[in-house]
């Protein structure tokens, strides 16, 4: 590679570096599924270095109070791939609120790198280049990059999945060791997030196409199709062999009890948890077809989607000469489109971000396609890319969290015991026995609890999940004691009906704290104007066992199969679909 190169590729991982963890230890936490990767991975290392300690002989406290310290939330999202990456991160530099962020910045660094060599292994060091330079400033990935969720991670592994079968497909005679590898991949990503559960079968489907175009024995093909799905199925294998004996001793050693007592749910092995993820399924039909455009408009402007179709032109006039490297990309970018765009209820922010990398390299091969060798005319282009990609992610940048600051104040007035909107968020900065959801709807439940410390109610814009309930019923009617900045758009299109947003938007961006002694006394003054509740409404998410939640948007109605395995996620505050 010629020394422009490298200059080139070296600037783009700086600027990958800064857009991705400047200011990242300060970001805070927003959205209940950070706050429940962060609460499995707690559990998970507060229980490994209990059991490891007990092994040595050293005393130590019983599991029970460990986990009300340390712990967090059960781990039963059928993700254990990226919390095992949380976990290992956690050794190096704690755990701490910004643990799980960093992970998914290192994610969505390695990804930058990965990208270039896609697209210098499907045509040319330029294209990889280009590619890697639109991905660095992509605001849609720079976000999830900066997310304490699993979709950067299992994003980077399909990338080197993707990578390694190149390296297979193109070496003379295909080396089954890049096969090996390329499967293991894909297999991991899987684990690190069940709705890329379409990449496996894309991959199987190419290398019988592939397999069969190639005039080789019929035994050979058989064997490296077999290779590449038992690779596949391995990281499941292995986290199945690690959870599966892990329930065996639990609850033959009775712990089972401790864990659903402390961290509020029952354990259940890997294979558990992934039947139970994909029978939830949501309502067939298209209600926004034009969804994902939005999104990709709203995250990184015109420019990206000119790109994008350009690139998608480029590939079908050239379809002769890139025929199966085209198709393999292209699915990778529509399969996914399609398939969510399918299931309304389905439809949300980072269900997209598989298409990131796969987008930039078909723009980049669009681009390259169109300019040529026309040095100064992508230099232009570039320096387009770069300023619309920074000046989109500028407010990403800037978004912190309001819930360190709001923690402070009640730790400094009357203590941290409180009711919260987010309790997964909550419980990671306070511990599991300060916070409780706001899913009492009992007067002398939540009168007991609050004579035993929990002063405050702290809202932010998950209020919205539980607007008939009465603590935001009561909060409606009194003045917050504290309020502090908080990015409430940050995940906007995650969590929410379109009315929904409508109403976020019109308010301000804080995290409030109210006084429950306020809301109480309201409520023994007012009655049942303020304490009448009915189940959660306004494109609630909301989980309840043993339920059928009918969840009205407007024109979108959703019928969501709720749980057929009781205490599930009984973990207070409770992880979305993605």
């Amino acid at each position: 590679m010629s020394y422009y190169y490298k200059i080139w590729l070296a600037c783009i991982l700086v600027l990958a570096f800064g857009l991705r963890f400047y200011g990242l230890t300060e970001r805070g936490l927003f959205q209940s599924d950070e706050g429940y990767y962060l609460g499995a991975s707690k559990t998970i290392r507060a229980s490994l270095d209990w059991t490891v300690k007990q092994a040595f002989g050293i005393n130590q406290p019983p599991l029970q109070d460990i986990l009300l310290d340390k712990g967090g939330t059960i781990p039963s999202a059928a993700k254990p791939g990226f919390l095992a990456l949380v976990v290992f991160c956690s050794v190096f530099i704690g755990m701490h609120d910004y643990t799980v962020l960093i992970v998914s910045g290192i994610a969505g660094i390695l990804t930058v790198l990965v990208v270039f060599l896609l697209g210098r292994e499907l045509w040319d060091k330029r294209t990889g280049l280009v590619a890697a330079t639109i991905l660095t400033v992509s605001n849609y990935h720079i976000i999830s990059s900066r997310a304490g969720m699993s979709g950067t991670t299992s994003v980077l592994f399909v990338c080197l999945g993707l990578l390694f079968y190149l390296y297979f497909i193109k070496s003379s005679p295909p080396n089954n060791r890049h096969l090996f590898i390329a499967g293991l991949s894909i297999g991991y990503a899987f684990t690190c997030h069940y709705n890329l559960f379409f990449v496996p079968l894309i991959f199987l489907c190419f290398e019988l196409i592939y397999s069969f175009k190639e005039d080789s024995p019929l035994g050979l093909k058989v064997k490296r199709l077999v290779i590449l799905g038992l690779s596949m199925a391995l990281p499941l294998i292995i986290f199945e062999a690690i959870y599966a004996p892990t329930k065996l001793f639990i609850y033959s050693k009775g712990l089972g009890s401790i864990l659903e007592k402390t961290v509020w749910g029952k354990f259940y092995t890997y294979f558990e948890q992934v039947i139970h993820q994909v029978s939830m399924g949501g309502q067939v039909g298209v209600t926004d077809p034009f969804f994902y455009i939005n999104l990709l408009l709203r995250n990184d402007g015109y420019l990206s989607l000119c790109l994008l179709g350009l690139g998608i032109i480029f590939l079908l006039l050239q379809w002769r000469k890139n025929s199966l490297k085209g198709c393999l990309v292209l699915a990778l970018f529509f399969v996914p489109v399609l398939f969510w765009s399918l299931f309304s209820s389905l439809q949300f922010e980072r269900l997209f971000l598989i298409t990131s990398p796969v987008l930039a390299l078909i723009a980049s091969f669009g681009l390259t396609s169109l300019i040529g060798q026309r040095k100064w005319l992508l230099f232009v282009v570039i320096l387009l890319v770069l300023a619309n990609g920074i000046w989109h992610s500028i407010p990403t940048i800037k978004a912190k969290s309001g819930y360190p600051e709001a923690i402070a104040y009640m730790k400094s007035h009357k203590g941290v015991k409180h009711f919260s909107s987010i309790v997964t968020i909550s419980r990671d900065y306070v511990g599991i026995k300060n916070a409780h959801n706001l899913q009492k709807e009992s007067i002398n439940e939540i009168k007991e609890l609050y004579n035993k410390g929990f002063n405050y109610l702290l809202l932010d814009q998950d209020k919205y999940l539980y607007s008939t309930t009465i603590f935001v019923k009561g909060s409606n009617l009194v003045k917050p004691v504290f309020e502090t900045p908080h990015t409430t758009t940050i995940f906007l299109y995650e969590s929410f009906s379109p009315q929904t947003r409508k109403k976020i938007l019109s308010e301000p961006k804080v995290l409030r704290i109210y006084d429950m002694g306020e809301i109480l006394e309201l409520i023994k003054s007012r009655g049942d104007e303020v304490s009448s509740s009915q189940e959660p409404k306004n494109g609630s998410r909301l989980h309840h066992r043993h339920t059928e939640a009918i969840l009205d948007f407007g024109l979108y109605r959703l019928n969501i199969l709720q749980f057929a395995i009781p205490n599930w996620f009984d973990c207070g505050g409770r992880p979305r679909y993605g």
